[in-house]
């Protein structure tokens, strides 16, 4: 296992900003043969929001079906895989254009975020995703001590048990860096079928490759926080996968856990919800997120613009068995004028003609006797109102 290193400075946490963060000690980047430019990334802290009530198991609250770190619940409100702010950031943002249409590496130092332009983009050319994963300006880094290095390597092992028994899996970059300009994220069943077939690459790495991965401890495992957009897909546009390829194209990760694709997903079977369960409670979706020596955080906080699609629709999570349509109709009719409903779904869906009504029957809550939740089936609460 090559020595971890960390730099020798601790700094203050940068100001946030929008767009795809890569939080870790030192984010792994590519070795392109040159010295970089400008500021070197700094060192931070390994500390995370530590564990929620949600890591404890399914819960009852209606903020999505989404088996993410916080949990998995009924509702969809989707909040994906979160921890604590460490005190160094890397934020992913080109200058000049939204953070959902271009990205490029940055550094900061003592507090101030430094966005490296165009022409210093130029002067670093990507390389491929299978290059070695050594970090740049080695000799200014200090090798962890061994007692040290022990010791947090020793907190990895509850990630590679649950990597070996196969209740978590993590996904292929290669794979993931090598499909359409459209493609939209599969769950987790979706990608095992593919895996399967025979694909090649995998779209999946082996649970002893991932394993080793992790014993490697050179953080080139990506692990993506974000906020879910609708229950059952927490991407219905693509527009997180885009963001997130641009990122690892110029970044030294070689698999990433994403909840999606990481876990298996609603509806699972009898032996999938263990899995899920083992992934949930043991312990090891915290240490994903805290690991100092196996991964890095990707954090895209941008909630992207609602699409018109979704305009007036709502989700009624657990229907009442006795309720019809009729009843559905009558319960919120009071809120505007409603164009369609559809029940064979889960979650019910509920149009109205207009989305003001949707939002005015979300802010009234679930009419009693009817469901257990109600909310619009765009989610555009904001990252960091999420109750992380």
């Amino acid at each position: 296992m090559p020595t971890s290193l960390l730099t020798k400075r601790i700094i203050k946490p940068p100001r946030l900003r929008k767009g795809l963060v890569i939080t870790e000690f030192m984010a792994p980047k590519k070795d392109t043969g040159k010295k970089d430019k400008g500021k070197l990334p700094a060192l931070g802290s390994g500390s995370h929001r530590g564990e929620t009530p949600s890591h404890r198991g399914e819960t009852s609250s209606h903020r999505g079906e989404t088996p993410s770190h916080r949990g998995t619940t009924p509702g969809h409100r989707g909040n994906s895989p979160s921890k604590k702010e460490k005190s160094s950031r890397v934020n992913i943002k080109k200058k000049g254009k939204p953070a959902l249409e271009a990205v490029s590496e940055g550094a900061l130092e003592d507090g101030d975020d430094t966005n490296i332009d165009d022409d210093y983009d130029a002067e670093r050319p990507t390389v491929a995703m299978g290059a070695q994963s050594e970090l740049n300006s080695l000799d200014v880094c200090t090798p962890l001590p061994p007692k040290l290095h022990q010791a947090l390597t020793e907190l990895d092992k509850i990630v590679i048990q649950v990597l070996l028994c196969g209740a978590i899996r993590l996904l292929c970059v290669e794979w993931l860096l090598m499909q359409p300009d459209n493609f939209k994220m599969p769950n987790r069943q979706a990608l095992e079928a593919l895996e399967k077939s025979g694909a090649s690459p995998s779209p999946l790495l082996s649970r002893e490759a991932a394993a080793a991965l992790v014993r490697r401890g050179d953080r080139s495992i990506g692990a993506l926080t974000y906020g879910w957009l609708m229950s059952g897909d927490p991407d219905p546009a693509g527009s997180r996968i885009r963001v997130l390829r641009r990122a690892l194209i110029r970044l030294a990760i070689k698999a990433l856990f994403w909840d999606f694709g990481s876990l298996y997903q609603a509806p699972r079977t009898p032996e999938q919800k263990d899995f899920f369960e083992i992934a949930l409670k043991g312990g090891a979706m915290n240490q994903l997120y805290a690991s100092i020596l196996a991964t890095t955080v990707l954090q895209i906080e941008e909630i992207p613009p609602r699409p018109a699609e979704f305009d007036g629709v709502v989700c009624l999570f657990e229907l009442s068995s006795n309720a019809d349509e009729s009843v559905v109709r009558a319960a919120l009719i009071r809120f505007g004028t409603i164009e369609s409903c559809d029940l064979s779904r889960s979650p019910a869906i509920v149009r109205f003609a207009l989305h003001e009504s949707a939002v005015a029957a979300k802010n009234a809550g679930a009419p009693p006797d009817l469901c257990a939740g109600l909310d619009t089936l765009y989610n555009e609460t904001p990252y960091f109102s999420r109750g992380w």
